[in-house]
C-alpha cells in the first residue's frame, strides 16, 4: 500500500493595526482570533501530541499579540464594548453601529436572529448617513447585545490564557527561538516572515 507524507501549514498574519500616534488598535481582530482560533489550534494540537504541524506567525501578529496581552495598546473595540450601555454618549453608540456590525453577514450575521435583527434595525449601508441620529433607534437593550454579541470572549486575560497555550505547545514541540527561520524581502516596505516549526518530526 502506498503512503503519502503531508504537510500541515498554518499561516498566522494580520496586518499591523497599531496606531503608534494614538497608541490604539484601530481593529479588533488581533485579539479577537487569539482567544478564538489561534488559542483553538493551540489546545487542540496539545490533545493529539503525535499530531505534526508548522505554524508560520508574521512579526506584525506576534508584536500586536504581545501589545494587546501586555495593555500598552488600546484596543478601541474593547472599550466600547466594556461601557455600561445606558451610559454610552451618541458618538460611542454611533461607533458601535458602525463597527460592530463588521463580519461576513452571511456566516456570521444572519445565522442568528437577534444579531440580524440588529442589522436590519441599522440597514445595510451606512454611508453617507448620520449614525449618531441612526444609534438613537437602538435602545439600551438593543446596544447591549450589539455589546455583547460581538465581542465575547476578548479580554486580556483570555489573550494571555492563548498566548500561553501557544508557549506550551512549544515547548512540548521543542520549537525555539533557536530554531526558527526569518526571511526578509529587501524592500523596506516588504513585510518579513518568521517561521516556527517543530523539530519533533
Amino acid at each position: 500500500m502506498k503512503t503519502a507524507h503531508i504537510c500541515f501549514l498554518w499561516h498566522m498574519h494580520q496586518p499591523y493595526y497599531t496606531d503608534p500616534v494614538a497608541g490604539s488598535a484601530s481593529m479588533p481582530w488581533v485579539r479577537l482570533h487569539a482567544v478564538k482560533a489561534y488559542y483553538d489550534m493551540a489546545y487542540g494540537l496539545e490533545k493529539f501530541p503525535s499530531v505534526k504541524a508548522t505554524f508560520n506567525f508574521t512579526p506584525s501578529l506576534l508584536r500586536q499579540l504581545q501589545e494587546v496581552g501586555t495593555g500598552t495598546v488600546r484596543d478601541l473595540f474593547l472599550e466600547h464594548a466594556q461601557r455600561p450601555a445606558a451610559d454610552l454618549r451618541p458618538e460611542e453608540k454611533a461607533f458601535l453601529v458602525r463597527h460592530f456590525f463588521s463580519a461576513n453577514w452571511a456566516t456570521m450575521v444572519r445565522p442568528y436572529p437577534r444579531y440580524h435583527e440588529l442589522l436590519v434595525k441599522r440597514g445595510a449601508d451606512v454611508y453617507g448617513r448620520d449614525l449618531e441620529r441612526v444609534a438613537q433607534q437602538f435602545s439600551t437593550q438593543d446596544l447591549l447585545d450589539l455589546q455583547t454579541g460581538t465581542t465575547s470572549p476578548g479580554s486580556a486575560t483570555a489573550l494571555s490564557v492563548a498566548i500561553r497555550a501557544w508557549m506550551r505547545y512549544a515547548r512540548k514541540t521543542g520549537v525555539s527561538r533557536k530554531k526558527r527561520s526569518r526571511r526578509c524581502w529587501p524592500s523596506n516596505s516588504s513585510p518579513c516572515r518568521t517561521s516556527f516549526r517543530s523539530i519533533a518530526d
